[in-house]
């Protein structure tokens, strides 16, 4: 009897071990598909919107860098959860990200460039349209 309670502990375990990685697989498919729909020029406004709101929550008007936006991204849930989504994986991706949104309400939120640090490069504002 024994034997028979340590196998279905070890075939419980296997199966825990295999949803854990189906989890994962799921989740990198879909962002491989994301991408994917990205390259092919399907946008989802969705991921540009809650991207946009999620910046203009974390900086609260502040002007910021790339670097310095995925640095806060560590410690900010839903700014990473948005640059995910959006399938922005590195500053630079954020960079052409905002540079393709500058100028543009996005939700209701403005990006722009407002000056050039030479150590991180472009420096953004995001902020509420007044329009």
């Amino acid at each position: 009897m024994a034997m028979v309670a340590r196998t279905v502990s070890q075939t419980d375990s296997l199966l825990l071990e295999i949803r854990d990685r189906l989890t994962i697989l799921d989740a990198r498919v879909e962002r491989i598909e994301k991408q994917l729909d990205r390259r092919r020029g399907r946008r989802d406004d969705r991921w540009d919107t809650a991207l946009a709101v999620a910046i203009v929550t974390s900086t609260d008007g502040r002007r910021f860098s790339t670097r310095e936006l995925f640095e806060h991204a560590k410690v900010d849930a839903a700014l990473k959860r948005a640059l995910d989504d959006a399938c922005i994986v590195n500053p630079r991706q954020c960079g052409k990200w905002l540079r393709r949104h500058e100028g543009h309400a996005v939700a209701g939120i403005v990006i722009e460039c407002v000056d050039v640090d030479h150590r991180d490069g472009l420096v953004w504002q995001a902020r509420v349209s007044r329009v």
